[in-house]
């Protein structure tokens, strides 16, 4: 009979396999063109179905404009990008000078944070989606693992 200890550790193996089995041996990355962003990743590119949190640590530092051309690139020529503006400060002529179609955009513009953090949750799920942008002044842990 094998002891609690071995028996945990097994188990714990086993989850590991299932869990990593489906995923390929390495992340796919999305090049970032030839400026310097591929240099800010540590795959040289930003990692297909990763979360990037930016933090300003000033307002109108740039956040807003890295976390668009970062969508730019996660989106392709085939993605749709989300922007849920709870703020209601998405400026989209801007955004088109940034290179982003505005036939590939949908801009949700709730009425309260939750709204904006449920429509970039369930966004996410959508494989017609290949980015999705909202700014929060605060995500607790759980509201942060739901993205």
């Amino acid at each position: 009979m094998t002891a609690p200890t071995e028996t945990v550790r097994l188990l714990a193996d086993r989850i590991r396999q299932l869990e990593t089995s489906l995923r390929p041996s390495e992340p796919l990355s999305i090049p970032l063109g030839s400026g310097g962003l591929n240099a800010l990743f540590p795959q040289g590119g930003l990692s297909a179905g990763s979360l990037v949190e930016l933090l300003p640590r000033f307002p109108g530092t740039g956040a807003w404009t890295v976390a668009l051309l970062l969508a730019r690139y996660a989106c392709g020529e085939r993605k749709t990008l989300l922007i849920a503006d709870h703020e209601r400060c998405f400026y989209p002529p801007a955004a088109r000078k940034l290179g982003l179609d505005p036939g590939r955009t949908v801009i949700v513009r709730p009425r309260h944070a939750r709204d904006a953090l449920l429509a970039l949750t369930q966004a996410l799920r959508c494989s017609a989606i290949g980015a999705a942008l909202g700014a929060f002044e605060r995500l607790n842990d759980r509201e942060g693992r739901r993205l």
